[in-house]
């Protein structure tokens, strides 16, 4: 019996525990984000025992461009970043995992995990006159309320009054100025509530004014984007529409209507240009 068990005792002695790499399970944002959101990298496996004793998140963490934040462990299997300000709209980030720590079963990363992100451009998301004003004088002026703050000379590239219901076409609008909420904004004031928040300082009224009075007797439409974003609209031979070209009413989130006319408009440059040109029809697209 003694040998026995001096046996098995052997035995067990030599029994190698072989342990998997440790693994990235999921990050966020994943390819393309908000300004606003926070970033975060959720392993296979705890990392953290405990919240007040684990790995230094800050030696696991790095973002480039660099931006100031807090990085925390959220839980023991998840590291979070939470930026001070809003992200860079249109910028792309770099988020690197350090492969230099373990796992509480020992394992570790097999290199350093890195993965990039975009930053989409602010929504519209409000309109005045909103929709269904009536009563409008030739000098009216619009505002849009953003999401964020926005590349005014790429939003004023894709804002028309469609004024065609009464043969006058298409006014071009100009960006009078952005700003801030104010108290004059009295759709929006609600936003800036007391203490204020990041929410007032994030969000931006963009001032617009039309180059041209606006006819007398005639129902006009703003055009505006859903996102203020350089949203490529071809790539080689292709030319994109509807959902793919982010053509959506900012109000209603309708896209049919949009979808129409970005396909009569693709299909002028396509016939304008030929099938031997697609540079030229893609240039006349966007």
């Amino acid at each position: 019996m003694f040998s026995a068990r001096a046996a098995l005792l052997l035995t067990l002695g030599t029994i190698v525990v072989s342990v998997e790499p440790l693994r990235v399970l999921r990050v966020s944002p994943d390819r393309e984000g908000e300004a606003t959101d926070a970033i975060t990298v959720t392993f296979d496996r705890p990392i953290a025992s405990g919240l007040d004793a684990s790995v230094d998140p800050r030696l696991v963490f790095s973002i480039e461009p660099r931006v100031e934040g807090r990085v925390e462990w959220r839980d023991p299997v998840t590291i979070r970043f939470a930026p001070v300000a809003a992200l860079a709209a249109g910028a792309t980030y770099t988020v690197t995992i350090a492969a230099t720590f373990q796992a509480l079963d020992g394992s570790r990363l097999e290199r350093p995990y890195r993965f990039t992100f975009r930053v989409r451009g602010p929504q519209v998301q409000d309109v005045s006159p909103y929709d269904g004003s009536q009563w409008l004088t030739p000098n009216t002026r619009f505002k849009l309320l953003l999401g964020g703050p926005a590349d005014v000379a790429l939003l004023e590239s894709s804002l028309r009054l469609d004024a065609s219901a009464c043969g006058r076409g298409e006014i071009r609008v100009k960006v009078q100025r952005q700003r801030r909420i104010a108290d004059a904004d009295e759709r929006w004031r609600w936003y800036r509530g007391f203490p204020p928040d990041t929410v007032r300082d994030r969000h931006r009224v963009v001032e617009l004014a039309p180059v041209a009075p606006l006819p007398l007797g005639c129902n006009v439409t703003l055009r505006a984007p859903a996102r203020v974003d350089s949203v490529p609209l071809t790539a080689g031979r292709a030319l994109f529409t509807g959902d793919a070209a982010c053509a959506t009413d900012p109000m209603t989130g309708e896209g049919i209507a949009q979808a129409l006319l970005t396909g009569r408009l693709a299909a002028e440059a396509v016939l304008a240009a030929g099938p031997d040109r697609p540079e030229r029809a893609a240039r006349d697209y966007e």
